[in-house]
């Protein structure tokens, strides 16, 4: 390749291959300053997998190649003198097929959702502005899933569509997301942007895999919204199920009225719910199904754990009074070193399943083996 031209055969024998070029351009990964973590752990289960899978090449290209808190991959210099932020791509993008990651709900930096939000819509931004072919924004937990209707009475937007046309208008052309409150929410984004959202179930069933076919134990869901996940999750068991009655009164506070379903002679109730801030939920259900219903064992199955520090109490109290053992969540949202310390409380990666969804994505192949689904 004298004096850098390219011709069609350097091309196709000395690049496409080695950058890994696919339908949408040739991979490559990037994060926002708190998707940095998830951005390590995926890579890293990405380059495992070419190394397992007998690939030649088995690394894949990050933004930056030693991203930290002190040195992210994209720099957000902030706060500038006027506390605008000024994204800076440190590399070469023009024709990248781009995976961002970034964790809007996180405990570490003092940000607030929105900012860590802002900064995603910038980073999509400056990656098109610069050439990039195709962007897909990972975010774990999606921001403001919870939010995709009004609340009745309540003079409310729907800022789940927001943040979805907030995206589009940026540029993305995909979102990969895990578990989202709502599944509605991929039709904010359809047919512009691709939605694909993995549902937490076969995590779930393999973490609950001993209960198979037990006549002693029971599924339960926290409340209506979430019953058609928890009947999935039963019948992937071949346990039964039942259902709390909750009403919420504010964003902050629930109460339970009952719980619907057979639960005479069960030992064991494994709790699943999608996420929890306060805890409210689950406490209030494994206090009626241990005081009440007199289960001497609760296992608990949350998505995202988004629990602030304040509610902590509630957990520990849910273990040591109501028979609650085990408290399984992932790593969508990054937890603080004293949450993290509670001994039964297991995290779970979902690294391997982001990888191999971004692998399928990249090839224009289908996704749905990587994720559970239903018997119909």
């Amino acid at each position: 390749m004298p004096n850098g031209f390219i011709t069609p055969e350097d091309y196709e024998t000395n690049i496409k291959k080695k950058i890994q070029s696919g339908p949408n351009g040739w991979i490559l990964f990037a994060a926002c300053n708190q998707g940095i973590g998830l951005a390590r752990k995926v890579k890293a289960s990405y380059d495992s997998m070419l190394t397992t899978h007998g690939s030649e090449l088995t690394n894949v290209p990050l933004l930056n190649d030693s991203p930290s808190a002190a040195n992210p991959s994209i720099e957000m210099y902030q706060p500038a003198p006027d506390t605008e932020t000024i994204p800076r791509l440190p590399k070469h993008v023009a024709g990248s097929n781009v995976f961002v990651f970034q964790s809007a709900h996180e405990l570490h930096s003092g940000n607030t959702v929105n900012e860590n939000f802002m900064q995603l819509y910038q980073t999509v931004y400056t990656l098109r502005s610069h050439g990039a072919r195709t962007v897909t924004a990972v975010i774990p937990y999606h921001p403001y899933s919870r939010q995709d209707k009004p609340t009745a009475w309540e003079r409310e937007g729907t800022l789940s569509k927001l943040v979805a046309q907030s995206l589009t208008e940026a540029g993305a052309r995909g979102i990969i997301t895990y578990h989202p409150h709502a599944a509605s929410i991929g039709g904010f984004y359809e047919p512009q942007v691709r939605f694909t959202a993995l549902n937490g179930l076969d995590l779930f069933l393999g973490l609950a895999s001993e209960h198979k076919g037990k006549e002693d134990v029971v599924c339960v869901s926290t409340d209506v919204g979430g019953a058609k996940f928890t009947l999935h999750f039963a019948e992937g068991l071949g346990v039964e199920a039942a259902i709390a009655n909750k009403v919420r009164k504010k964003t902050d506070e629930s109460k339970s009225y009952g719980i619907i379903g057979n639960l005479e002679g069960k030992r064991v109730a494994l709790l699943a719910d999608d996420e929890t801030v306060t805890f409210g939920s689950l406490y209030d259900v494994a206090k009626e199904l241990h005081d009440f219903y007199r289960i001497p064992e609760i296992q608990i199955f949350v998505s995202h754990l988004k629990i602030r520090e304040k509610y902590l109490e509630k957990i520990i109290e849910a273990h040591e009074k109501f028979g609650v053992t085990v408290v399984h969540t992932t790593d969508t949202v990054p937890q603080t070193e004293r949450v993290l310390s509670l001994k039964f409380l297991k995290v779970h990666s979902v690294a391997d399943r982001l990888a191999l969804v971004i692998n399928r994505l990249h090839y224009n192949l289908s996704t749905s083996k990587v994720s559970y689904r239903p018997n119909k």
